[in-house]
């Protein structure tokens, strides 16, 4: 009896131990964690991951298992995950919250406002830091507008607002910008914080430092691009050195998302005669994916569809086939309904497809055929999705409520 009692107790203490290490994940709803974090008093901490990031995996590995990390934000934190890809809950947080780039972590109050947010990897301690930063409220993200609002404008604090602001889409950062560059000589965009600064936080292709870079960007290249050691992004490292160069053609690009928002003519046909000049792929692609929200505005598809297939036509091949298909997701994304652009995206589709069936193409082939109410078609591509995700180890959940609807849709129409 007492050799079971014993057991018994290095059972429980060892299951007691076992889950007091590291950061215990909320199972719920958005909403509950919400109400549990009033509840109980706390914060929120939300891990936002990619399934495809290599750096969310080593936090995930080598951080958040930790007993000291587990101790300070179980404490002070009902802390959440959620993988911005997904269909139904993370592509929704992702763009709440503005979160473009992974992993992010956001330091939410109990009502969903952002108090802190990091971006990158950090180690055990940098990463318990960054929560307690929360907690100050002169320098948590809350502390720093108030700090901007009333007065605080000399060039130390404005490097740390900008820093602190640029990806949270704050409007003051384009007020705090404005302040920054007023404050320094244009030549000092030559130095390595002050153009990764522009290249972090501007966006306005109307405002000084892109004036004068795009009037002196020989000297750009020559003095800031040619002396940079892009070896240190390894096999990434011509993908490092063309982004780059390319600085004011994506900056330019981007801007089409503002002038979308905006309804701003003048400022789309800008940005997209600058990001069509550059030399190198990216910023192009950047273009058309933004012009999707531009044209869904104006209705004035016939530039889109030649925009996409001069692009498609000249970077589409070999094994680049999968861009079709990154074409189809951003109509999708956008919620096109136009019936002529959804036939364009099934014709993308469909070259994808004949390229080489895999189930990150046959599932958008089969949302668009669904959206356009055919539905045995999509049945049958769904279905084909889930038996190759299947294979490839893959989630196919989504694909699977996609079928269950698009069978719905089927019982309903006899």
């Amino acid at each position: 009896m007492k050799r079971s009692i014993f057991i018994g107790l290095i059972l429980l203490l060892g299951d007691a131990y076992l889950h007091g290490q590291g950061i215990k994940f909320f199972e719920g709803t958005f909403d509950q964690a919400k109400a549990e974090a009033k509840k109980q008093n706390k914060y929120l901490f939300v891990d936002c991951y990619s399934k495809y990031c290599g750096p969310c995996h080593e936090m995930e590995r080598d951080v958040f298992p930790k007993q000291e990390v587990g101790d300070y934000y179980n404490a002070h934190f009902i802390c959440l995950k959620y993988d911005i890809d997904h269909e139904q809950y993370g592509k929704k947080l992702a763009e709440t919250y503005h979160v473009s780039a992974v992993p992010s972590y956001l330091y939410l109050d109990a009502d969903g406002k952002v108090v802190n947010r990091i971006e990158a990897t950090r180690r055990a301690k940098q990463f318990i830091a960054s929560a307690k930063e929360t907690f100050d409220e002169q320098n948590n993200l809350i502390g720093l507008i108030k700090r901007f609002e009333g007065g605080e404008h000399d060039t130390a604090f404005l490097i740390k607002f900008i820093d602190a602001t640029a990806k949270v889409d704050q409007p003051e950062c384009e007020k705090a910008l404005a302040l920054y560059w007023d404050a320094i000589p244009m030549e000092d965009l030559w130095k390595t914080p002050v153009c990764a600064r522009f290249m972090n936080a501007e966006k306005d292709i109307h405002s000084k430092p892109y004036k004068y870079l795009y009037a002196h960007y020989d000297q750009y290249l020559e003095t800031y691009v040619k002396h940079w050691d892009f070896s240190v992004y390894g096999e990434m490292a011509e993908v490092a050195r063309e982004s780059m160069i390319d600085q004011l053609y994506s900056k330019a690009a981007q801007a089409i998302t503002k002038a979308a928002d905006d309804h701003d003519s003048n400022l789309f046909n800008e940005a997209k005669r600058i990001a069509f000049m550059s030399k190198f792929r990216e910023p192009k692609y950047e273009a058309c994916i933004f012009e999707i929200k531009y044209y869904k505005w104006t209705g004035h598809w016939d530039t889109f569809f030649q925009d996409a297939d001069n692009f498609l036509g000249q970077y589409a091949k070999d094994s680049e086939y999968y861009l079709y298909t990154n074409f189809v997701n951003q109509i999708l994304d956008n919620r096109v309904q136009d019936i002529r652009v959804l036939n364009i995206a099934v014709s993308y589709a469909e070259t994808a497809i004949s390229h080489g069936k895999a189930s990150d193409n046959l599932d958008p082939y089969a949302r668009v055929l669904y959206m356009l109410k055919r539905y045995p078609e999509a049945a049958k591509a769904a279905a084909e999705a889930i038996e190759l995700a299947k294979q490839e180890k893959e989630d196919y959940q989504n694909t699977a409520e996609l079928l269950e609807d698009i069978n719905k849709s089927m019982k309903g129409k006899d």
